[in-house]
């Protein structure tokens, strides 16, 4: 049908090429913390509406069209949960026109026709600015869900939509969100640019949202302003969110304030509402160890987060055993473990997962050739992330350059042996190959980053 191909939606974004990146929508689990995204968790309704119809339009693309309507469906409720509390500076025409556009093109794809041109005439028209500027910002929350294989897509749309939406703080919090995430890219302790600083205060100025302050606060916290960071906390918790998600990030703020009785008070909030989520378990944790010393009972907390398929807990969980018995823990059945849990999901965790086994060959087992042999199965996942030439290991306690590493330790170890077997001396030539081909900056690419 002709006329859909002039809506505005996902389907006319060009965005076939996300779906089949690691950072597919349906490949997510709870391993949330590698980048702070918190895309469907978000405090913000209209954020949660744009992840559900990126979701529709991920199953239709994989021709799951039961479950792409019914997260049209799923979207059409949060419609109306944003209509009641309209944000500053938003055409809820824009917003309808994406999910009526989505829905016709699911719709299409299920022979629906006469459903199609039916919602075709109730389709809003999009053509002045205001509501130009929300299409171009509710595209920029889609593209950043997409992690860096969306990233550059959803600074230029953003910016577009705050030149059409000059008022709106979630595009100003969308921008400071995206500059950040190249900030840390480049640089992971990095401090924010005055551009980032300027865009995270303009959208909590607009809206005076604690979703938004938390940013503001994780914001003076990497700039070092540990007092700025703590006095935003409070300013936060003094507002009395009714949100379990904030209360999340509360406590992590003042565990790291070293705040253990706010930290507390935030953690029995979310215990009292939701007390066998992940990132709940994963953050109850973190503030039995830092804050009360009590390992066991973190360890305890780490392991169900992490049975959960939270990802950055099952790491908490390895870094504590470690640190209890240095030099006496065992990793590898824990890791084991991990590889069962995430192989399914590939990407940064099963690469982070075989770094750490080629490490623990490496470190504690003094074993080049089957650190090798880790070593290049994680190549192989993806040969151009950035993690591979700066890793931190748990087992080693470090950073490294695997590639670095491989050159300059595991290879000439490997070469020195008399009579290499074959298969040896074929995974030498191959990780050596990667290596000069991967090794060196100028083979790095944002886009290509995982």
């Amino acid at each position: 049908m002709s006329e859909l191909n002039h809506l505005s939606c996902p389907f006319t974004w060009e965005m076939e090429r996300v779906c089949r990146t690691p950072d597919s929508l349906l490949n997510r689990n709870d391993g949330y913390a590698y980048d702070d995204s918190d895309e469907c968790d978000s405090g913000i309704p209209l954020i949660q509406l744009m992840y559900t119809v990126a979701k529709a339009y991920e199953y239709a693309e994989s021709n799951c069209l039961e479950k792409a309507i019914k997260e049209i469906y799923e979207s059409e409720k949060l419609f109306n949960n944003v209509q009641t509390n309209i944000p500053k500076d938003l055409s809820m025409e824009a917003v309808e026109h994406i999910i009526k556009a989505s829905k016709c093109f699911i719709l299409e794809k299920m022979d629906k026709s006469d459903d199609v041109k039916n919602i075709l005439k109730t389709i809003p028209s999009c053509k002045k600015s205001p509501e130009l500027g929300t299409l171009h910002g509710c595209q920029s929350a889609i593209w950043h869900f997409y992690k860096f294989a969306g990233n550059e897509k959803a600074i230029d749309c953003v910016l577009k939509a705050i030149q059409g939406n000059p008022n709106n703080a979630i595009w100003h919090l969308l921008h400071a969100k995206c500059l950040r995430r190249v900030r840390r890219h480049a640089c992971y302790r990095s401090t924010p640019s005055p551009q980032e600083q300027s865009e995270f205060k303009t959208a909590f100025n607009i809206s005076l949202d604690p979703f938004i302050g938390i940013y503001n606060a994780q914001m003076y916290r990497e700039m070092w302003d540990t007092q700025k960071a703590k006095d935003m906390y409070n300013t936060i918790f003094n507002m009395k969110p009714n949100s379990c998600s904030i209360y999340l990030k509360l406590a992590l703020g003042f565990i790291r304030c070293k705040d253990a009785n706010k930290a507390g008070k935030c953690l029995d909030y979310v215990e009292a509402r939701m007390p066998k989520n992940s990132r709940y378990l994963h953050y109850k944790g973190i503030y039995l160890d830092k804050c009360l010393n009590d390992k066991k009972g973190a360890l305890d907390h780490f392991e169900k987060a992490g049975a959960l398929l939270n990802f950055v807990s099952d790491l908490s969980y390895l870094q504590l055993q470690l640190e209890i018995a240095p030099g006496t823990y065992d990793p590898m059945p824990h890791l084991q473990i991990m590889m069962q849990r995430y192989e399914k999901f590939g990407g940064y965790r099963v690469q982070d997962i075989l770094l750490n086994m080629g490490t623990y060959y490496m470190h504690c087992k003094h074993d080049a050739k089957n650190a090798c042999k880790y070593y290049l199965q994680a190549i192989e996942v993806n040969p151009r992330s950035k993690g591979l030439r700066n890793v931190y290991s748990h087992i080693s306690n470090s950073k490294n350059n695997i590639f670095e590493r491989l050159n300059t330790h595991i290879i000439p170890k490997l070469k020195m042996q008399e009579n290499l077997d074959r298969e040896t001396s074929e995974m030498v030539k191959k990780v050596e190959k990667y290596c000069k081909l991967y090794g060196t900056d100028e083979h790095m690419s944002l886009q290509e980053h995982m």
